[in-house]
């Protein structure tokens, strides 16, 4: 066991800059999401800096706290974002993981859910179906994205969100940004 805590923490995330606002709890679920998609590796977590015009014209607005390249060795291995989004009564804390494209999502995993309601969003086999797509700009909840019992607030909320992640991350690539 001791080794094995060791191990994992060689190869946790450095953080250059880029610190979410998580509590340590949704720090730990990041840091093993990134861990179990890069095993073996020891990526960086780089801030993406962006200008305030920029940021202004971006579906979301994405900054350091919620926007960072993933690195090893000079390599882009994909991008991370960190960001609430809004369920019936309370916020909840979402990461996303995009392929060095910028534009496929790799990963989405809830980090942070704290309201006794729509919980169900976090099921690792319903957030499965947002994997490997690049068009979640345009996906429509319920049909595209399938819906969720249990989550009639915060699903539609995440899948929204997700899309519009992808569009701003879309225009910060065709605008060499990214």
């Amino acid at each position: 066991m001791k080794n094995a805590l060791l191990l994992l923490l060689l190869f946790l995330p450095s953080f250059g800059g880029f610190d979410p606002p998580l509590s340590p709890q949704g720090r730990s679920a990041m840091e093993l999401q990134l861990a179990a998609l890069w095993p073996g590796q020891a990526p960086q977590l780089q801030a993406v800096e962006l200008s305030p015009p920029v940021v202004a014209e971006l579906p979301l607005a994405l900054g350091a706290q919620s926007l960072c390249r993933v690195r090893e060795a000079g390599q882009t291995l994909g991008f991370l974002c960190v960001w609430k989004s809004m369920g019936r009564y309370e916020p909840f804390t979402f990461m996303a993981v995009f392929e060095p494209d910028g534009l496929t999502l790799r990963r989405a995993k809830i980090l942070e859910y704290t309201s006794p309601y729509g919980h169900e969003v976090a099921n690792p086999r319903w957030l499965r179906q947002f994997e490997g797509r690049a068009d979640l700009d345009a996906c429509r909840y319920g049909q595209d994205v399938e819906a969720i019992s249990g989550a009639s607030i915060s699903g539609p909320a995440l899948a929204e969100d997700l899309g519009r992640l992808q569009r701003s991350l879309k225009m910060l690539r065709a605008q060499g940004l990214i």
